[in-house]
């Protein structure tokens, strides 16, 4: 992903040259932690550069950090680059803040003359100031490791504590993390809060938030409300959600228990998990919610594409490559926001059209863009990486596109996605047939003073005073000759206060350039030194910057949006000047190098108009700055770019034509042969040619053949262009290896488009499909979440707390209401919703179901006795310390509510066996009251009904024999279910 701002360049005072920089002081200290290991170890491993132990002191366990080691000189010149990087960083936007900090070291080591010192120290170096100025500070490694479920610092002086998910039976671990004085506390809860989108202050002197790795944090500030000081929890969530099938291998619940709740779901009783903190009181509601029938509408109420992915779009006639978060926000601004039945904004935009997959007829084509989509999304996000260096960030519900065994484009989840897996891109995009664009130069503010004067029938742009040099037409046509130019300023160009500069490295194209510069009334002179080029004419300047938009430094710049809307001679033209001023040919490849991300990926997209496929690829400097390589490698790209863009200097183009004798990576070009395709291949075998037989021999063997190949088969048999190989290799569609992926959680703004004829669009040079993601497998589902206004003055008009909307909820008409936690007078709406046919979900803190009925009864939450009956049952969770030390989550016990308010025993966990009673479906047909009632508007007997949960039991059971108990994986077997248990109908059990 794109830096967005020029990496600022550090001058201090106090560090120069010729100043020592290891005598410089700062007020900047890092802490490294080292461990002191008092006793056994139990066990050690580690987080990135850091390693932990785990250690049994005698006394209690220990969670120790050791990171890098660092030196007294490393510290100091730690410290300097850690106070360069607070006087000189600005607000940055990027996906890759590694990359940043990389960057800025050594960019500030050469500013302040201590690029060996740091070469000796880069990696310890590296990690403090990634820790300190991107991560977590001291607690890091702590929020990194993926193993610790809950963090906790009780105030200054006292060892930061937490809890590990391999070893509960530890309870809270002391950590050798301390923060040694109540500033440096407070400042850094500050910071912490401010990670999280929030602020604290001691107005409003604490914050529950939720960090961007979706982890839920607590804080305090100072001693306005907490005695000891300022204080932090932060409870971390497991990357992912734990189904049914996890809860039931865990020894959690028991089948047959599963099998009770997923009948009572089912016909939309109102169910309360119950327990105290940390239980497992959400992860098992969270459970249940997949048992839900996918049929029925789900209301919820809690506490597709990142925003960086470009697109291209056609407004008004004209195209541009654009994020598609700014072009989302800016029509939502401009248009108003609407809410969609998901809770996502929307908006309808007018003469919108996007490029987008006809996956039908195999074409990329423009289509008509009926919904702009975007909506916050608080979970796990996939970044994919192909095998041409193509990239994009999208959650994991969202789908990209693949190849199946039946030779059919068919949607994939990214979640499910891992290297080696195939994905399907863009061959080659459409043409553009617009017209050339036409500017009038004295229209321009900056060129206001300038006069016009007539040459022949051609009117002129002239400084005042000036003798008749730097002139320029007044009417600028982008047509091919400003397009080469745009091109060379491109590969190698910058301004001065009047002037254009090129730097002249190759020679052979000076005759073309100079001759383009005589059609435009402009000359130009080499400078001093002897390779540049400079054309002294604010008129050209002007050109260039305010109308072209050639802007950017080295590593800023960018393809301006009106050469995306150029004609195909304008933009061949330019990439012409391009390649020219900057490519190369070597090791069987046409590549360019360039220090601009957005530049290189602008350049391969415009390849595309031209059905040249290219490969990006990374590389550092001798300055570890990252340098991105372009290379056009395939045969038939190739001979496209010969014969469509080629080079000036005619002798690289003739290297080009050599090029294609030789026969190395000409296969990367090639279509995977699934199941169906080697069948189609095999057909082929009636030709009775030897050399035909030994490729597709070849071919199968690979189990993927080269597009060439495929169009050559075709002509030596023709019954072969018939069939859907030969479709796939004359299509506008590729095939792309996925070579890495990785997930991380947070919280940010996704967004999609809409294309109701072909449910696609292009980002990133990518097919994604245009469904919305949802976070539950319920196809109809309204999601609500609620809002706290932050003030001074504890202006709370503008909260919308979760009574609001419980509320809201019975307005929508849901099957089900499922509400995270109900803590107070919001329980009541939930009870209103069931006496008028709604299911209800809902965690709740209490001891025993007994308890659970008493606080709802007493103030403030005043459920009256009559109401209580509403209820259908109750499942009380809880953590538990085993004989042997170990600490599991079962469900201790689950009561039904009875005809009469009572208070009904189903469920019990016997401890002695570890076991939860009973197990025989029978019995618990007998004594629920409410599945009675379920049977008897079926005409089931007593029996019928146990046999219906014995099924179930089973069912659920070969889910987690079967291994594939991952939440999606659990939501699919429920999908199954229904689909097969009613003929292909999800409907409920009573029909």
């Amino acid at each position: 992903m794109k830096l967005k701002l020029k990496l600022p360049s550090v001058k201090l005072p106090f560090a120069t040259k010729k100043n020592p920089l290891l005598q410089q002081s700062s007020a900047f200290h890092t802490q490294p932690l080292s461990a002191v290991v008092l006793g056994d170890i139990v066990a050690e491993y580690d987080v990135g550069k850091a390693h932990v132990i785990i250690a049994d002191s005698g006394e209690k366990h220990l969670y120790l950090v050791q990171e890098p080691p660092l030196s007294e000189a490393d510290q100091a010149l730690y410290s300097l680059l850690m106070e360069s990087l607070y006087y000189s960083l600005k607000p940055i936007e990027t996906d890759d803040p590694g990359a940043y900090v990389d960057q800025f070291i050594w960019q500030a080591a050469e500013d302040l003359g201590a690029v060996e010192e740091v070469k000796r120290s880069y990696s310890s170096l590296k990690y403090y100031i990634f820790r300190d100025s991107v991560g977590y500070g001291l607690i890091d490694v702590l929020v990194r490791d993926d193993d610790i479920e809950e963090i906790s610092c009780e105030g200054a002086g006292k060892a930061v504590a937490v809890v590990h998910r391999r070893y509960p039976q530890f309870d809270w671990l002391d950590t050798n993390i301390v923060f040694d004085d109540e500033e440096t506390l407070k400042k850094f809860v500050q910071r912490l809060v401010q990670k999280a989108g929030k602020a604290i202050t001691t107005s409003v002197p604490f914050v529950d938030a939720i960090t961007k790795e979706n982890h839920r944090l607590a804080a305090t500030l100072s001693n306005e409300i907490s005695l000891p000081g300022s204080t932090f929890d932060m409870r971390k969530f497991p990357k992912e959600p734990l189904s049914i099938g996890h809860l039931l291998a865990a020894g959690t619940i028991s089948p047959l228990l599963a099998a009770y709740y997923w009948m009572i779901v089912e016909e939309k009783g109102f169910v309360l998990v119950i327990g105290p903190t940390a239980s497992g009181k959400t992860t098992t509601m969270n459970a249940l919610i997949t048992l839900i029938n996918p049929a029925l509408k789900i209301a919820t109420v809690e506490e597709s594409v990142t925003k960086h992915a470009k697109v291209l779009v056609k407004r008004g006639g004209k195209i541009e490559r654009i994020k598609i978060g700014w072009l989302v926000d800016s029509f939502l601004a401009e248009n108003g926001n609407y809410s969609d039945q998901n809770g996502f904004e929307y908006t309808a935009p007018n003469n919108l059209e996007v490029l987008t997959a006809d996956l039908v007829n195999k074409k990329i084509v423009w289509g008509k863009c009926n919904k702009l989509i975007r909506h916050k999304a608080h979970k796990t996000f996939v970044s994919v990486k192909t095998n041409r260096g193509k990239a994009i960030e999208v959650t994991e519900d969202h789908s990209l596109f693949t190849l199946d065994k039946n030779g059919e484009i068919a949607p994939v989840k990214c979640g499910t996605l891992k290297k080696g897996d195939i994905i399907v891109v863009p061959k080659s995009i459409p043409n553009n047939e617009n017209n050339c664009q036409v500017f009038i130069l004295s229209s321009l503010p900056e060129l206001s003073e300038y006069t016009l004067v007539k040459k022949g029938n051609d009117w002129f742009i002239k400084a005042p005073h000036s003798n008749g040099n730097g002139i320029l037409p007044n009417k600028i046509v982008i047509n091919e000759d400003i397009g080469f130019l745009a091109g060379i300023w491109l590969s190698d160009g910058c301004y001065d206060k009047r002037s254009v500069l090129f730097s002249v490295l190759d020679k052979g194209f000076d005759d073309y350039l100079y001759s383009i510069l005589t059609k435009l009334g402009l000359k130009g002179h080499i400078a001093s030194d002897r390779i540049t080029l400079q054309i002294n004419s604010l008129p050209l300047k002007v050109l260039f910057q305010s109308v072209l938009q050639l802007r950017g430094y080295s590593n800023t710049k960018f393809i301006p949006k009106v050469f995306f809307d150029a004609p195909d001679a304008v933009v061949a033209s330019l990439l012409r000047g391009y390649f020219s001023g900057d490519g190369s040919i070597s090791r069987g490849e046409v590549e360019v190098e360039s220090i601009s991300k957005q530049l290189i990926y602008d350049i391969q997209t415009l390849l595309l108009q031209f059905k040249i496929q290219s490969k990006i690829s990374l590389k550092r400097n001798r300055r570890h700055k990252p340098i991105y390589r372009l290379a056009i490698v395939g045969k038939n790209d190739l001979l496209n770019f010969k014969e469509k863009i080629g080079f000036v200097p005619q002798e690289k183009n003739d290297k080009i034509a050599q090029l294609r004798t030789k026969t190395t990576k000409w296969y990367i070009d090639s279509i995977p042969l699934v199941k169906t395709f080697q069948k189609e291949l095999k057909t082929i075998s009636v030709v009775k040619n030897k050399t035909i037989n030994r490729i597709i021999k070849c071919a199968l063997e690979r189990k993927a053949i080269t597009r060439d190949v495929v169009l050559t088969l075709g002509e030596y048999y023709q019954p072969f262009k018939n069939m859907e190989l030969y479709k796939y290799a004359t299509s506008d569609l590729a095939f792309e290896d996925i070579v890495s992926v990785k997930k991380a959680v947070k919280e940010e703004y996704v967004y999609d488009i809409s294309v109701p004829e072909t449910n696609t669009f292009i980002a990133n040079n990518i097919v994604a499909h245009n469904t919305p993601e949802l976070l539950i497998p319920q196809e109809h589902w309204e999601r609500l979440h609620s809002r706290t206004s932050y003030s001074a003055t504890a202006d709370t008009r503008y909260d919308v707390d979760l009574f609001d909307l419980a509320k809201l909820t019975l307005r929508l008409r849901p099957d089900y209401i499922v509400v995270g936690e109900a803590r107070g007078e919001e329980i009541s709406t939930l009870f209103q919703a069931a006496s008028t046919g709604h299911g209800a979900l809902s965690s709740f803190h209490a001891d025993s179901p007994e308890a659970a009925l008493v606080r709802m009864a007493a103030p403030p939450l005043n459920v009256g006795t009559a109401s209580l009956m509403l209820m259908w049952s109750l499942l009380m969770m809880n953590r538990i310390r085993m004989n042997d030390g170990s600490v599991v989550r079962r469900a201790l016990v689950s009561k039904e509510v009875g005809m009469k308010g009572e208070l009904i025993d189903m469920f019990r966990w016997s401890p002695k066996e570890d076991t939860i009673l009973p197990a025989d479906p029978l019995e618990i047909a007998q004594k629920s009251y409410r599945l009675q009632a379920v049977a008897a508007l079926k005409g089931w007997s007593v029996d019928a009904l146990a046999a219906e949960l014995a099924g179930r039991a089973k069912y659920l059971s070969n889910i987690v024999r079967s291994g594939a108990y991952k939440y999606a994986d659990v939501s699919a077997a429920i999908h199954r279910f229904y689909r097969e248990k009613y003929g292909g109908r999800t409907t409920k059990i009573s029909d």
